[in-house]
């Protein structure tokens, strides 16, 4: 008798073992053999309804700027702004001034802010954290902090934004009071000035040398191309305070090929009796062989095109 309930206990935990392994295998099929379908409990469809279960977060798909056919980053016709150029008017007694440019979307898709590049070092931006997203109808701002430190009189300056819309330039114009007598004594901007460029023309290296090099070495770390361009040549070569005695490389030299050759050995060595230094890092500059290359090929195309 004891053996015949054994047996019938037996059975019993058969049967329901087997209804167990049935309904795993119905869920498996209904679900269309979805990996996690033996894990998924039924919910309510009215449950998936509450508030924020149907927002869907947007991510913008490539955080690479759009370029043309050349190669050449695009003009960004989508971010708006406050304004393109700002005319600031600090206090000569001032050594830092701060501003800002506010940027809105008003597309229907987010854009994505992926490098704010000043014109120089003494520029400091500061912005939400890189890659910085505006999603759609959202405005921010962009702060800039400028070093006023032994300057006066009316300073240029200039920001580069890169984005997924593609590219936007920005400027500013600094209107600082003359110094009294006292201040001229105290102030070291032109005497500074004057003397880093007798540094260059004795020495066309120091540029990469000293204070020198937060301007005209640092800001080339880790770019190519265009943002290499940017930061190592548009300093000093495509700015609105160009110095005279800077070549605008707008205008071509008559009677000379600017082809990759041409480019490359600018570049690389420089020009003797000129301040212009050699970017080679065997000179003590801070591009190497392969980024060289790279320059000098955008400048080709760039060039092409735009010369006159």
């Amino acid at each position: 008798m004891e053996q015949s309930n054994w047996i019938t206990k037996r059975q019993s935990l058969a049967v329901v073992f087997l209804n167990l392994w049935l309904g795993t295998v119905f869920a498996q099929v209904i679900s269309d053999n979805e990996s996690d379908a033996l894990f998924r409990l039924p919910i309510h469809p009215e449950l998936n309804r509450q508030e924020g279960a149907g927002f869907e977060n947007k991510k913008t798909k490539s955080l690479k700027t759009p370029r043309d056919s050349d190669g050449r980053f695009v003009k960004d016709a989508l971010l708006e702004y406050d304004a393109t150029h700002k005319n600031i008017h600090p206090n000569s007694r001032s050594e830092k001034v701060a501003l800002f440019f506010e940027i809105a979307n008003p597309t229907l898709e987010p854009i994505t802010i992926t490098a704010i590049m000043p014109s120089c070092g003494c520029t400091a931006a500061k912005s939400p954290e890189l890659p910085w997203t505006l999603n759609p109808g959202k405005a921010d701002l962009l702060h800039l902090t400028v070093d006023l430190m032994g300057k006066s009189g009316v300073i240029s300056k200039s920001v580069t934004v890169l984005s997924t819309a593609g590219r936007k330039s920005l400027s500013f114009k600094l209107h600082i009071p003359e110094l009294t007598g006292r201040e001229k004594k105290k102030s070291r901007s032109m005497a500074i000035r004057m003397s880093n460029i007798d540094k260059a023309r004795r020495n066309r290296q120091v540029v990469f040398q000293g204070h020198c090099r937060s301007c005209h070495f640092d800001p080339s770390e880790g770019k190519e191309g265009e943002e290499l361009f940017q930061s190592a040549c548009g300093i000093c070569h495509d700015t609105l305070n160009r110095a005279s005695m800077v070549p605008d490389l707008e205008k071509k030299p008559e009677g000379i090929e600017r082809n990759h050759a041409y480019w490359k050995e600018w570049i690389a060595i420089g020009k003797e009796r000129t301040l212009m230094p050699g970017f080679h890092e065997d000179h003590g500059g801070p591009l190497n062989t392969q980024r060289i290359e790279k320059l000098a090929a955008f400048l080709v195309q760039k060039y092409r095109t735009n010369s006159h």
